[in-house]
């Protein structure tokens, strides 16, 4: 383990515990933008930081989405090439079998 990620991942999960502790109260969660909190079509009541986390984590998966087929081009290039070099590798293979066995044969005396 590299002495990088402790030193990340130690603060975040004590600030991530300092932010649930103190966001523990409940909060209306709404997705009607026309009623707001006076008569909402769908409400949930949730602690402030499961929304808070829930949209980090969702965040975080749509930035690595993005990332994912950002590099797209790089991974279709690399199974190209790979493709390639299995190929050339056969090739190398039966020319040094054709070397082989005609290196094997005696030289014939004209």
């Amino acid at each position: 383990m590299k002495l990088s990620t402790p030193l990340i991942v130690v603060p975040m999960v004590l600030v991530a515990s300092v932010l649930a502790t103190a966001n523990r109260h409940g909060v209306a969660f709404s997705l009607d933008p026309f009623n707001g909190l006076v008569d909402p079509l769908w409400v949930v009541e949730l602690p402030l930081y499961v929304l808070l986390f829930t949209f980090f984590l969702m965040g975080v998966l749509a930035g690595g989405c993005a990332a994912w087929f950002g590099q797209g081009k790089w991974r279709k290039v690399a199974r190209v090439t790979r493709r390639e070099v299995k190929g050339l590798n056969k090739e190398v293979a039966a020319h040094r079998e054709v070397v082989a066995i005609t290196s094997e044969t005696p030289p014939t005396e004209p």
